[in-house]
């Protein structure tokens, strides 16, 4: 098994690929999506990587659980319950599976992924 290793100056400046603008919400601008699935040996359920958001605001409609590590940027969350979590460079958060709501990306965010 081979250990794939990512120092932080390689995640923070890794090049991404445009995966296009999030779901609109409010009269903001979209945010423009980008990210570089990662692919890890031996693992064939969920999904890996990094990915980025830039200043704006999308609809999270994601179904599966995800856990995430936030490198650089701040955002708020709103989920579909009313609950506002600000987020930062730092943070580490798990959404469950169905967590639903709107991103507030006031800097852009770049963060590692997992989805299970």
């Amino acid at each position: 098994m081979a250990i794939q290793k990512f120092p932080a100056s390689e995640l923070l400046n890794l090049p991404l690929r445009d995966w296009g603008h999030g779901k609109a919400s409010g009269s903001s601008p979209p945010s423009r999506i980008t990210g570089k699935k990662i692919s890890v040996a031996g693992c064939t359920a969920g999904s890996y990587g990094i990915w980025e958001a830039s200043q704006g605001t999308f609809v999270r409609e994601v179904e599966t659980g995800e856990y995430m590590h936030i490198l650089s940027g701040e955002c708020t969350f709103t989920g579909d319950d009313g609950i506002e979590v600000p987020i930062r460079s730092g943070d580490t958060l798990f959404f469950p599976p169905g967590t639903k709501g709107v991103w507030r990306v006031t800097t852009p965010v770049r963060k590692v992924y997992v989805m299970l």
